[in-house]
């Protein structure tokens, strides 16, 4: 039997990857969802959520420099779940004139309720894999993302939006340059406080 050339499995590393993206955001989320008693809760609004619950309280300029948009979107998107009683807007603690995003208890709720069933459904899925497997498959996938970035002529400009899904950038451990998404969070924050204070 022929063996794969070396291109041809990076072609096939490659199609895995996209299509196991694909059935997470496609079976995990999707089904998810609407089991959560939120059918209409989008991806973008349950990533608002995640952010609001893992960071606190956060600034307008705060979330949508996590969810790297404009501050028109992120508006449209807090207004939208202010609406559905999932976030609450509050005077800041530090400083009054800051405008923070809170999850309400009905917010709070609906994402345990996500969380506990993507739990739930993630352990059955996995279940036949052994720890060892697992992590070495996070090795793999960090250093193939790491590897990536590297090669690529603007690595400077890439941002994996890590923090979505933990509080450490993988990839920035194998890359020692400073997290370009962090530095825009953190000016976006400043300017928005610099925005409502002199409002």
């Amino acid at each position: 039997m022929t063996q794969p050339s070396t291109v041809q499995l990076i072609e096939a590393v490659v199609g895995s990857t996209r299509v196991f993206s694909k059935a997470v955001n496609s079976v995990v989320e999707d089904e998810i969802l609407p089991e959560a008693g939120e059918s209409r809760l989008t991806r973008v609004q349950l990533t608002a959520l995640k952010l609001i619950d893992q960071y606190g309280s956060q600034t307008l300029g705060e979330l949508a420099g996590l969810l790297d948009v404009s501050s028109a979107a992120a508006c449209k998107l807090v207004d939208r779940l202010v609406r559905r009683s999932l976030i609450k807007r509050a005077e800041g603690k530090s400083d009054r004139r800051l405008t923070q995003l809170i999850l309400t208890p009905f917010g709070r709720d609906v994402l345990h309720q996500y969380e506990s069933r993507k739990t739930d459904m993630l352990a059955r899925t996995f279940e036949s894999f052994s720890p060892d497997d697992l992590a070495k498959t996070v090795r793999v996938l960090e250093k193939l993302s790491a590897a990536l970035i590297r090669n690529s002529n603007r690595s400077e400009e890439i941002c994996l939006q890590c923090y979505m899904h933990g509080d450490t950038c993988s990839v920035r451990k194998a890359i020692p340059e400073e997290c370009r998404s962090l530095k825009r969070r953190l000016r976006n924050r400043d300017l928005t406080r610099v925005k409502e204070v002199s409002a």
